[in-house]
């Protein structure tokens, strides 16, 4: 199975780089503010459970992904979205980011940012503050950033060097090394008795971003060390490590634009079992990598009207301590038109296909389906500058639970 999974993701990198006439050798994919990322919180060790994903939950969150527009305008210095789109009868993908960026002085700069964003997948809740400043009259910045919670333990610290050079009306750079030391006083502030064994988890990387008129491109690369957290209380001990490596390229021309998203990251959590003694008499642990590709373009036909279209890549691999594993993989081309001053119809269709061993996912899920769906929307604009979506999607290939899949709702705005 792994031979045939890279097989796979081999031939639809080149077919995506044969269709992509840029020169993109430099670009990778794209992960949210992942220069602030940590170990999550307690739910995080539940995230690698399959069973919850079916054939139908990458259509979904194709649905309510942020789209590459929304992801340029998280530059702007204030900033806020907010997403939610049905994901079941009793949850939702969750989105919700403000940022503040405020210039003190010519070589200081404060920061605030709050993200969150849950799924099945997904269980990110944190509020940095970070102040930069710049060394001398020269290129380089120190930043020095922290997150904000009622438990200290929960706090992590942070610092990163940035190589900066001045913003032009053609072009802006940035590099940024970072260390994040997460949840940096566990250990010793805390009152319920859980820490960490040994060293504490520290996370390592560098983000690189380069926009020039017509380009926007973006390297991420973080490095998550392993842990071990222990739990006295509940004899237990857990054991959690993440990588990824992820980017976005964009090309603007004349209004019509060309996106190349990727991404990778491969995610440990685990288990142990302890007695009085501390000592290991169980163990539960999965492992998950999963990697994406999306090509996406925008065509503008005239004044009213305008069209997107692309394909997504997904695929997740889990395994277990008994050596089992199950492969997940996704393929969604995707097309919509938006005409008048707000109205947008697309429809989206997922081949799905699971291999390995079934029992370790979802009860019902197929070895192989085709989901598709059609969304409706429509966009309202303010003359502030913000925009308000509302949709409402509904499935066309089968309707067991009924055709009506749910609604999303997404607003964001600068100020």
């Amino acid at each position: 199975m792994e031979n045939r999974y890279f097989r796979l993701l081999t031939s639809l990198l080149l077919s995506v780089f044969g269709v992509c006439f840029l020169q993109i050798s430099q670009s990778l994919a794209f992960e949210m503010d992942g220069e602030y990322r940590s170990i999550q919180t307690e739910r995080g060790f539940e995230l690698l459970d399959p069973s919850p994903i079916d054939s139908e939950y990458q259509s979904d969150l194709l649905t309510y992904a942020v789209s590459p527009e929304d992801f340029l305008k998280f530059s702007e210095r204030r900033h806020f979205y907010l997403s939610a789109g049905s994901l079941s009868a009793t949850q939702f993908d969750f989105q919700l980011r403000a940022q503040i960026e405020e210039e003190l002085s010519s070589g200081l700069v404060f920061k605030f940012l709050r993200a969150e964003h849950e799924n099945y997948e997904e269980a990110i809740r944190s509020s940095v503050v970070e102040l930069q400043a710049r060394l001398s009259e020269s290129a380089v910045w120190f930043a020095a950033y922290g997150t904000l919670a009622r438990l200290k333990k929960e706090d992590d610290v942070g610092f990163a060097f940035l190589w900066r050079r001045p913003k032009t009306e053609n072009e802006n750079r940035e590099l940024r090394l970072f260390v994040t030391f997460a949840d940096f006083t566990r250990s010793e502030r805390n009152d319920t008795g859980d820490f960490f064994v040994g060293a504490g988890p520290v996370a390592l990387g560098l983000k690189w971003v380069r926009e020039s008129t017509n380009l926007y491109r973006e390297l991420l690369i973080r490095r998550e060390s392993s842990l071990e957290w222990r739990d006295p209380s509940s004899n237990r001990s857990y054991t959690y490590g993440h990588h990824a490596i992820s980017g976005f390229l964009r090309r603007i021309d004349s209004g019509n634009w060309l996106s190349l998203r990727w991404q990778w990251d491969r995610k440990h959590t685990g288990v142990l079992t302890l007695d009085t003694a501390a000592n290991v008499t169980g163990r539960d642990y999965v492992d998950r990598d999963r990697q994406q590709v999306e090509l996406r373009r925008h065509l503008v036909i005239d004044d009213l009207w305008s069209t997107q279209f692309g394909a997504l890549w997904v695929a997740r691999q889990w395994r277990e301590e008994n050596s089992r594993e199950l492969l997940h993989q996704n393929l969604s081309p995707f097309f919509s038109v938006r005409f008048g001053p707000g109205v947008e119809l697309g429809i989206e269709a997922t081949k799905f296909e699971a291999l390995g061993d079934l029992s370790l996912g979802s009860a019902t899920v197929r070895t192989e389906a085709i989901e598709s769906r059609l969304n409706g929307r429509y966009h309202f604009a303010f003359e502030n500058g913000a925009t308000l979506s509302l949709a409402l999607t509904f499935d066309i290939d089968r309707a067991e639970g009924g055709a009506f899949e749910g609604g999303h709702g997404k607003f964001q705005t600068t100020f």
